[in-house]
């Protein structure tokens, strides 16, 4: 017995409301890795790890519903086709709703990707300043005094 659509479909609407809920992650894990905040970056990251592992159980999920729906090895363009007239102005705006939240993902991953490499590659340049040397000079009145301007959530052990 195939699967009723609307079941799909109140999946795919959970599907949209968690990858909102994973760009949202991916916004402050940016945020976190944009401010050399070592204890935000470390939860953001945690809770972006969280929601990959997520993801990979709900696309397998999705992928299951729509076969038992009866639409396996389907796109959505082809699976709009076969749904009624008067269902597909919805269903184009639930994919839009998801196209827009990876979208978003992407956008922030790739962001941070590059924030990130930008920051490892200024740590590498200031290694072969102070090579050999500690990354803080000793204490000047109290106070370390970096030898380089190099982000401090890069230096961290992750």
């Amino acid at each position: 017995m195939a699967l009723p659509f609307e079941e799909y479909r109140a999946f795919l609407e959970s599907y949209a409301s968690f990858l909102e809920e994973m760009s949202a992650q991916a916004q402050s894990m940016h945020g976190a890795l944009a401010s050399f905040n070592g204890e935000q970056l470390t939860k953001a990251m945690s809770g972006m790890q969280s929601h990959i592992m997520q993801l990979k159980n709900m696309e397998a999920r999705r992928v299951q519903l729509q076969r038992e729906a009866g639409f396996d090895g389907l796109t959505f363009a082809q699976l709009l086709e076969q749904r009624p007239a008067q269902e597909r102005p919805a269903l184009k705006a639930l994919c839009r709703r998801i196209e827009m939240c990876v979208e978003n993902i992407r956008y922030f991953n790739e962001r941070s990707q590059s924030f990130a490499k930008e920051g490892l590659a200024a740590m590498q340049v200031a290694g072969q300043v102070t090579e050999g040397k500690n990354l803080y000079a000793p204490p000047v009145h109290g106070k370390e005094q970096r030898l380089t301007d190099a982000p401090a959530a890069f230096e961290a052990n992750y």
